[in-house]
């Protein structure tokens, strides 16, 4: 075992994240030796909504300050200042920022490293179709409906 490592959250570069939120991580094999956990420092600014993803590891974490929800696939769990989060492995979850304050949470897993992560594709947000003239949404929606194209009865006689 090698000795006592000390890292500073300055000498760490920043993973960034959306909406100018991002994560370090603090002790890995990079920073201490013969490790067998790391930590990781975060912080999630108002709105910040992440992708899902699910660890090969479990994951623990501390919120430091502010509020949100860890959105998971059975529903959303709320978090606060003085939280303490148990998220087992190959659980899909997402921390979501809710409050109107930065979310500082502190996070570890029994890996060495960052632990191997699966991270879900963002679904693309839904939006209804240009119907701007000249487009292909304004041109289908011109044309007249399967009753207006049928021929009319009137003036007919039924003999």
């Amino acid at each position: 075992m090698g000795p006592v490592a000390v890292v500073n959250l300055a000498e760490v570069d920043p993973i960034e994240l959306p909406r100018e939120s991002w994560s370090r991580m603090l002790i890995t094999s990079n920073h201490a030796d013969g490790n067998q956990s790391s930590l990781g420092y975060s912080v999630f600014t108002p709105g910040t909504a992440l992708t899902p993803v699910k660890h090969e590891t479990e994951e623990v974490a501390y919120v430091v300050s502010g509020s949100g929800e860890l959105r998971l696939d059975t529903g959303a769990v709320p978090f606060g200042e003085g939280d303490a989060l148990h998220i087992p492995a190959q659980t899909w979850h997402a921390v979501a920022n809710t409050g109107e304050v930065d979310v500082v949470m502190v996070f570890g897993f029994p890996h060495p490293d960052y632990p191997p992560t699966e991270r879900r594709r963002p679904r693309p947000a839904w939006r209804a179709p240009d119907r701007s003239p000249g487009t292909p949404a304004a041109r289908a929606s011109a044309w007249p409906s399967p009753a207006a194209r049928r021929p009319s009865r009137a003036g007919r006689c039924s003999g």
